[in-house]
Order: C-alpha cells, then structure tokens, then sequence
C-alpha cells in the first residue's frame, strides 16, 4: 500500500476542517484534508447555505404579499415554485462548493475522497487510511461535524416524516406541515413554510422556544409567529406515529395530529469516530471530544474543532477555532473564547443573541439591568417591516457595561460584530449614547435604548 508524508492530516472537510487547512496551506505546511462527502460539510450542503437560500425566497414572497395587502402591488403572489428553489439551491450550493475547492488546491491542500480511519500513531507519527493510501503526518485535526438526532419511525405511514436533509430535498411544499422542535432548526424550518403559505405547528418539550435565546425574546418570537399563523405547543412531547396520524402528550393530555408532513428537527450531535478515539486514549466531554482551550485534545499532537467537539455548533465557531488550531500549530498559540460567540436565527424576522442573557444573570448572581423597546422606535425598521412584533434589548451589569444584546429584527446579524465589539470592550451604556449612529438605520434603536438611562 502506497504512502504520502505531510505535516497535518485533517479529517472533515466542513467549515472548520476546510479552514484549518487552508490556514496551514498558507503557511506552507504540507496539508492533507479527507473528506467522506462533499466538501463544506452540513453547512455548506445541507444546512447553512440551503437555509438561507430558502428563507430568501420565502422572505421576499412574504414582503409582496405584504404590499400587496396594502395595494402597492397589484396581486398578492401566492405559493412559491420549490422545484425552482430546489434548483437554485442547488446550484448556489455547487458554486460555492467548487470555489471552496479551488481555494484549497490554490493553497497546496491534498484532497483526499473517501472515509478515514485512523490507524494509530507511533514514533510521533499518526497514520490515516484514506482512499487506500496511508497518509503519514506528525500532527491531527479532527472535524467530523455532526449528525442529526433521529427519532424511530414506523414503516408504511400515510404521510412524510423527515429531518431537515430531506426538508431541502423535497420539490414540492406541504399543505400542512408539524415540527418538532423548536430551536434554531425548527424555527428557521417554521419560519420558511409560514411564509411559503403552509399550515404550521410548532411541538417544543421545553417550556418556550428558542433554546438558548433570552426568555423576553423566546416569548416575542413567539407571539410574532402565532400571529403569522403558527401554532406552537410547548412542553409538548411527541408520543408515538401511526397510520392515523401522530400522538403528542402536555399536561392537557393527548393531542392528536394528521399534517401530511412531519418534520423531525430536535438537535444534533457530534459525529464521533469511536475506534478512532479508542486508539488516540482521547477523552470525551459529553457526546462530544474534550479539548483545552487551544483546542487540543488530551492527546497533545491531536487536534479537534468544529461539532465534533461538542461545543457551540455554529459555522462561525468551527472557523475561530480552526484558526486558533492554525496558530498553535505555527508556534503563535491564543485561546478560545466563546462567551462572545454570536448566534443568529435566520427567522423572519431574524434574532440575533449575544452575550448575557437575563436569565444568564439571574443563574450567575450578576446585578443586571435591562431595557426593551420595540424596533418601531426606529424609523427606517418602520417604514420598511411595519409593526412585525420586532424588539432589541440591552443587559448592563452593576457598572452600567454593556454585557448582553439581543435583538428581534430582520437585518441585525449584520450589527453582530459591532455588538460584540462594544461587549469585548466593556463599553458603558453611555459611551454608547455617545456613537454617532447614522439617520435613519436599524441601529439607532441603542440609540433610543440608551437615552432611556439618561
């Protein structure tokens, strides 16, 4: 069997994998990437980007129909084509698949196709099996994503049960369509069928949507869809499927559904090659590979990052981290940090969360205030999204330090990076009053929301 020397295997191609060896493609290290699927990984194939190219369409749908019941526009538009976004989701998707290949040849990464197994290490040397080469390297990235939670279903069911995959594969909308599970997946799923003109239901365990969000938020987001037509049953659980429809349980008792479409989006889980980490001794967190904050494994050559790793399953995180990999392995090593991590949910309208939460700070004991208002106080948001329930709200400490943003608008994951500037440098809510925000945007809501300290 033939073999082939590099200084870093890394296996998994999706957002952190990919950009950790172009990083240390840049660097001139010799990089070899295996990659079992598509290059991109879940983001780039079959969640991110799909997504977003579905809730554009959907959006723009729900905006017409909008003006038109206004009588700007002469007809209200109707249901959306999903073949036709089917097929330009697809085509969005292979572009930006083969440009992210392009970038990885430009850099000198190896590609290799097909499973990896790791076969040991010795002698400071790891050895990966892939496409029938043994590929020989001194160090080891680990980035196998994750994989969708699946529920037991029955065979020879009169309606469709799917997980989100297939949600992107289907070429024709449902006319009534139950999700189970409210968080990012769900509502973002949720969100794109409302305006696509399909009956929802919403089945949350938990005892609001939203997951992660702030509790104010989850209970906005909430009352914004209800009023969009949603139905949303929360502390909920989904009791069993069968020809005459699916059983739920609360505290109601049973509830009784017939949608043609179930769609199953109740989390996801780190894709963990267990043989391969029997034979590297490395240590699990949960479900997922422990690493320290140099996102390093118990095995001090062994890397990880991405959803493998258990922890914020978000695009973004997988790339901070690859790059704090990208530095340690080239001798300028700084750490991870995801108390800043923003995360964003693609709903219509859009959340946007970063930092402390209120109920963060009740947990913790940290003296807090917060202040809403809602995104009318903005005229530009007005004029552009009427009353759509859309809010923003500030959390400051016991010094008056901005350490929490939250905001219910579409546009605001734009304003991200500015959220989490001001929170990295411990702005006080008056140093913010100072900013020049430009007339009219979206942003000057904290504007309007720090004049309310005044």
């Amino acid at each position: 069997m033939m073999g082939s020397s590099y200084d870093v295997t890394v296996i998994g191609g999706g957002p952190g994998g990919y950009k950790a060896a172009e990083l240390l493609g840049e660097k001139g290290l010799r990089v070899a990437l295996v990659e079992a699927s598509e290059i991109g990984g879940t983001c780039l194939n079959m969640g991110c980007i799909p997504f977003k190219t579905y809730l554009h369409a959907s959006r723009i749908n729900r905006d017409a129909a909008l003006l038109a019941g206004r009588g700007i526009l002469d007809a209200n538009p109707g249901r959306l084509h999903q073949a036709q976004i089917l097929k330009e989701k697809d085509g969005i998707v292979r572009g930006l698949r083969q440009s992210v290949e392009a970038g990885l040849r430009q850099r000198g990464v190896t590609l290799y196709r097909g499973t990896a197994e790791v076969l040991g290490d010795s002698d400071s040397e790891f050895t990966v099996r892939a496409e029938g080469e043994l590929l020989k390297s001194t160090r080891l990235i680990i980035a196998t994503g994750s994989e969708e939670k699946r529920i037991t279903v029955p065979d020879g069911l009169p309606y469709r049960v799917i997980t989100s995959k297939e949600m992107l594969e289907l070429d024709a909308l449902p006319e009534e369509v139950d999700i189970i599970g409210a968080g990012t997946i769900g509502l973002e799923a949720a969100s794109y069928y409302l305006d696509a003109g399909c009956r929802v239901t919403l089945v949350e365990a938990a005892e609001r949507i939203g997951g992660h969000i702030d509790g104010e938020m989850a209970k906005a987001l909430a009352r914004i869809l209800e009023k969009r037509g949603a139905t949303i049953l929360t502390e909920t659980r989904l009791e069993r499927f069968d020809a005459d429809g699916v059983a739920y349980r609360n505290r109601e008792g049973e509830i009784r559904r017939n949608p043609d479409t179930v769609l199953i989006a109740v989390g996801r889980r780190p894709k963990v090659d267990r043989n391969s980490v029997e034979r590297l001794q490395l240590r699990l967190d949960g479900d997922g590979i422990w690493i320290d904050e140099m996102c390093r494994t118990s095995h001090e050559n062994v890397y990880a990052c991405g959803d493998v790793t258990g922890k914020l399953m978000l695009a973004h995180t997988a790339y901070r981290q690859a790059k704090v990999i990208a530095d340690a392995i080239c001798g300028t090593p700084c750490a991870m940090d995801y108390s800043l991590v923003p995360r964003v949910i693609y709903t219509n309208p859009e959340v946007l969360t970063i930092g402390a939460t209120e109920e963060d700070c009740v947990r913790d004991g940290i003296p807090y205030r917060a202040d809403a208002l809602p995104m009318t106080y903005s005229g530009k948001y007005f004029a552009e999204n009427g009353k759509d329930g859309a809010k923003a709200k500030i959390i400051a400490d016991g010094e008056d330090r901005l350490i929490g943003l939250h905001v219910i608008g579409n546009g605001f994951s734009e304003f991200s990076m500015a959220a989490e500037l001001m929170i990295a440098n411990r702005m006080k809510i008056e140093e913010i009053g100072r900013l020049v925000f430009p007339h009219p945007t979206y942003a000057e809501i904290f504007s309007e929301l720090t004049a309310m300290r005044r």
